[in-house]
């Protein structure tokens, strides 16, 4: 479970949010309206001016990047030059720390991840698919996904299978997107509007 009320003085505008909540969420809204900055503050990227972050009734607000359990997923987080099945093995071995419960076959099966390439060799939707996964195997308590869906060919049911996973694997995904069909996917929805966050449901 997440629960962080955080402020930053961001050039177009005063980031003022708060977020508390279980299960999967999705946070829409226009570009630049914060809803990446947000995310990068959560990950611990970008530092908040004010506020704090807890994480399963963990304080991660001091924490490093890598050491809040908290995963950042965008349309380039890859490795590309990696094979596609080292790029799965890197995240697995990491997950392994973490109790990942997943197997590497489970995850290229489910979820249709082409192993043959390289990273940087394969399509737009399939290098999501690379990063998508490894993610998953890295068993973070957070798994944040920047319009990291958005090449994906057959995304509904792709989202649907990823939802089943992380729910199988006790990761609490937040996605952030501009697609409202998404959201119908969500247990909650927020809307970012010039830095200020609203719960919909």
């Amino acid at each position: 479970m997440i629960r962080a009320n955080v402020k930053k003085r961001l050039r177009e505008f005063f980031l003022d949010s708060s977020i508390d909540d279980e299960g999967t969420i999705a946070i829409t809204g226009e570009n630049g309206s914060g809803k990446s900055s947000l995310a990068k503050i959560i990950n611990g990227s970008l530092k908040e001016d004010e506020g704090y972050i807890i994480i399963n009734g963990i304080d991660v607000t001091s924490k490093k990047v890598g050491e809040r359990g908290v995963i950042l997923v965008t349309p380039s987080t890859y490795i590309g030059n990696l094979k596609a099945e080292d790029h799965l093995r890197w995240g697995y071995r990491k997950g392994i720390k973490r109790g990942n419960k997943l197997d590497i076959e489970t995850v290229i099966n489910e979820l249709k991840v082409q192993t043959n390439k390289k990273v940087e060799d394969l399509s737009l939707g399939n290098k999501e698919r690379i990063s998508l996964a490894t993610a998953l195997l890295g068993k973070p308590d957070i798994l944040i996904v920047d319009e990291g869906f958005s090449n994906i060919n057959d995304k509904s049911s792709f989202m649907e299978t990823y939802l089943k996973l992380c729910k199988a694997n006790s990761i609490q995904l937040i996605f952030i997107t501009q697609d409202l069909s998404d959201v119908k996917m969500t247990d909650h929805h927020y809307i970012m509007m010039n830095g200020k966050l609203k719960r919909e449901y």
